[in-house]
């Protein structure tokens, strides 16, 4: 992902954290990840800003 827009879709987050798309849409709706609504559409939306500080904040998931 060179030029990532500065708001993304579900399946662009879920790729980022290497995660599920269902998982975004979980943490979403239990607030862990900040969103948006796109007018007069069903689709949410994250900012950009908002992933890249998840990550930063979130160390890579530890082996067992």
């Amino acid at each position: 992902m060179d030029k990532i827009p500065a708001t993304l879709t579900r399946k662009q987050v879920a790729e980022m954290l290497a995660v599920h798309p269902a998982t975004i849409s979980a943490w979403a709706e239990q607030g862990l990840i900040p969103f948006f609504w796109l007018p007069g559409q069903k689709e949410r939306r994250y900012l950009r800003a908002d992933i890249e500080a998840l990550i930063v904040r979130v160390p890579a998931s530890r082996a067992s």
